[in-house]
C-alpha cells in the first residue's frame, strides 16, 4: 500500500507540467489572435478615417470654389469659372480634421463644358492619408445657373417687406431679404424675414396677421387657390401661419445681361405669336414691342422669348413660357389664361391633378428693369403711386452686378422714341402712343409669375394675382381688396411639372460621386461628361 501511494504522487508532477504547458500554448495563441485582430481593427479604422478625410477634402474644395463663384460679379461668372477651374492639377487644398492623424489633398483634375451657356462641371479628386493607408474619391460638381428659391413664395421682396391693410389676403408663403412689417393682412401661409447687413436688417417680423383654418380654407376657396396638405400636397397650406425670423438671404436671379436667355430661347426654338395681324417673335425680338391678346386672338407663347427693349402687355394668354424684357414691362390690361390650372379640394390625388394641369396655361414675366401696372401718364397714378417709388420711401442700393442705384424711379433715364425725357418707371414709347395702348385705368386680374430686378408698382382695384410677385421695391396701391394666390406649379420650376424656364440663380450641385482615383474613373467620367 505504501509503494502504491508513492507511485501515485510521482505521476501527478508530469501531468501538472503538461497542463501548464498546454495553458501557456493556449494563452500565447489567444494573445497572437488578439494581436492580429487588433491590427486588423486598427487597419480598418485607418482606412475608414482616410475615406472620411478624402470626403472632407472634396467638400472643402467644392465649397471654396462655390463661395468664389457665388460672390463674383454675376456678369462675369462664366469667365471666373474658366479662370479658376482649369484642366490642370494646379489647384490643391491640403488639410486635416480636428485631431485626426491623417491629412487630405483635394485637387481640381478636369473641367468640362456643358451644352448650357455659363455652366461648367469640375472634376475634383481628393485623397485621404492615415498611416500607410490611402483612400481616394472623385466628385463631379456642377457650377452654373439653376432654379431659384425665390419662386417658392407668393410674395418675395429683395428688401424690407411690407404688407399693410386688412383687405390683403395671400394664399401662399411670403418672404423678404430683410425685416417684414405687417398690418393685419390675412396670410394663409408662413412669413420669412432675413438678416441683411447691407440694408441694416436683423431679420425681425413685426405687426399682426390673421389666417383661415384649414377646414374653412378647403370649403370656401375655389379651385384657383393653392391646395392643402390635407389634399396630399407637401407644400400646400397646413392651416398654420408660422413666422420664421433671422433667415438666410436668398440670391435673386441676375437679369442685367439677357444673352443667356437669348441663347436659351433660340436653342429651344421658342415662339410668341398674336393672331389677327399681331406680332410674331421667333426666340428674340430686338427693340420695343406691344403684345396684346384677345379671346379671339390670344397671345400664344411656347418657351422663353426675349424682347430686348420695353414690353407693353395685356390680354388673354395661351400656352406656357416666359417673356424676358431688356427693360420695363408695362401691363395695360388684365392678364388672363385661356385655360387656367385648377386645384380641387375634394381629395383628388395630386398625380391626377398634376396630369390635368400639365397643359394648362402658364406665363412668366421677367423684367430687367421694372414692372409697372396701369396708365402712368395720369395724375391719379402719379399722386397715388409716385410718392412710393422715390426716397425717402425707397433707398439707394447696390445692384447684383455691383453698380450703385440711387433708388429714385422718378428720375430721368434717357429719352423716349419722340425725343422727350424718359423716367425709370416710364416706357420708351411716347405718352400719346402709350395712352392709346391702355385698356383699363386699374388692373383687376393678373395671371402669371412676375419677376423684376427692381420695381413692381401700380394701381389695382378688387385685385387678384394668381401666381407670384418677386421684386426689389414694391408699390402696389390697391382699392377695396388685394388677393394673391400662389401658383403651386412654380414650386418645381417646370423640372418635374411644366417647362417654363424661369430666371435662374447661381447654383452648385453634385452630379456624380465615384470611389477611387481620377485615373481609375477617367473612362467613366469621359463617358458621362466628355465632348
Amino acid at each position: 500500500m505504501a509503494r502504491t501511494s508513492r507511485d501515485s504522487k510521482g505521476i501527478v508532477l508530469p501531468v501538472v507540467l503538461i497542463l501548464a504547458l498546454l495553458a501557456a500554448i493556449y494563452v500565447a495563441a489567444v494573445l497572437n489572435v488578439s494581436r492580429t485582430d487588433l491590427q486588423q481593427v486598427r487597419s480598418q479604422q485607418e482606412m475608414t478615417e482616410a475615406m472620411y478625410l478624402a470626403e472632407a477634402g472634396l467638400n472643402v474644395l467644392a465649397e471654396k470654389y462655390w463661395i468664389g463663384y457665388r460672390e463674383s460679379n454675376p456678369a462675369h461668372r462664366t469667365q471666373w469659372l474658366d479662370t479658376h477651374l482649369e484642366d490642370v492639377d494646379l489647384f490643391e487644398y491640403n488639410g486635416s480634421i480636428g485631431d485626426s492623424r491623417g491629412t487630405y489633398t483635394a485637387t481640381v483634375r478636369r473641367v468640362y463644358s456643358t451644352r448650357v451657356a455659363g455652366e461648367r462641371v469640375a472634376i475634383i479628386e481628393s485623397k485621404g492619408q492615415v498611416g500607410s493607408h490611402e483612400r481616394a474619391v472623385v466628385r463631379a460638381v456642377l457650377y452654373g445657373l439653376g432654379r431659384s428659391r425665390v419662386f417658392d413664395y407668393a410674395y418675395f421682396a429683395n428688401n424690407f417687406g411690407w404688407m399693410w391693410g386688412a383687405g390683403i389676403t395671400t394664399n401662399g408663403d411670403i418672404r423678404s431679404n430683410g425685416n417684414f412689417n405687417l398690418k393685419n393682412p390675412t396670410i394663409n401661409g408662413d412669413v420669412y424675414a432675413s438678416v441683411n447687413n447691407e440694408i441694416g436688417a436683423d431679420g425681425h417680423i413685426e405687426g399682426d396677421t390673421r389666417q383661415k383654418t384649414l377646414d374653412w380654407y378647403r370649403t370656401h376657396y375655389g379651385n384657383r387657390v393653392r391646395p392643402t396638405t390635407l389634399d396630399g400636397y407637401k407644400f400646400g397650406y397646413d392651416g398654420e401661419s408660422e413666422w420664421f425670423e433671422g433667415e438666410e438671404i436668398l440670391e435673386m436671379p441676375y437679369l442685367k445681361d439677357t444673352s443667356y436667355y437669348e441663347q436659351l430661347a433660340q436653342s429651344r426654338n421658342s415662339t410668341l405669336r398674336v393672331g389677327g395681324g399681331g406680332p410674331t417673335v421667333n426666340g428674340v425680338h430686338n427693340g420695343n414691342l406691344v403684345i396684346y391678346g384677345t379671346a379671339a386672338n390670344p397671345i400664344e407663347i411656347n418657351g422663353p422669348v426675349v424682347i430686348t427693349g420695353d414690353v407693353v402687355l395685356g390680354g388673354v394668354i395661351r400656352g406656357q413660357g416666359t417673356i424676358y424684357s431688356g427693360r420695363n414691362v408695362h401691363i395695360v390690361d388684365d392678364i388672363t389664361y385661356e385655360t387656367p390650372p385648377t386645384w380641387p379640394k375634394d381629395g383628388t390625388p395630386p398625380e391626377t391633378v398634376a396630369e390635368a394641369n400639365k397643359n394648362a396655361d402658364f406665363l412668366g414675366v421677367a423684367s430687367r428693369g421694372s414692372i409697372v401696372l396701369g396708365d402712368y401718364t395720369t395724375s391719379d397714378w402719379n399722386s397715388n403711386v409716385g410718392k412710393y417709388i422715390k426716397p425717402d420711401f425707397t433707398a439707394p442700393y447696390i445692384d447684383e452686378d455691383g453698380t450703385w442705384f440711387h433708388g429714385n424711379y422718378t428720375a430721368a433715364d434717357g429719352v423716349k422714341v419722340d425725343g422727350t425725357t424718359r423716367r425709370y418707371y416710364e416706357s420708351s414709347f411716347s405718352n400719346a402712343f402709350f395712352r392709346a395702348q391702355v385698356r383699363t385705368q386699374q388692373i383687376r386680374t393678373l395671371n402669371g409669375l412676375f419677376y423684376t430686378n427692381h420695381l413692381f408698382a401700380g394701381r389695382m382695384t378688387n385685385a387678384t394675382i394668381n401666381g407670384s410677385v418677386i421684386m426689389r421695391d414694391e408699390a402696389i396701391i390697391y382699392n377695396t381688396s388685394f388677393d394673391l394666390n400662389y401658383d403651386y406649379r412654380a414650386r418645381e420650376d417646370g423640372e418635374e411639372y411644366i417647362d417654363i424656364d424661369l430666371p435662374k440663380a447661381a447654383r452648385m450641385a453634385q452630379i456624380a460621386w465615384l470611389y477611387g482615383t481620377f485615373e481609375h474613373n477617367e473612362g467613366d467620367l469621359e463617358a458621362m461628361f466628355g465632348e
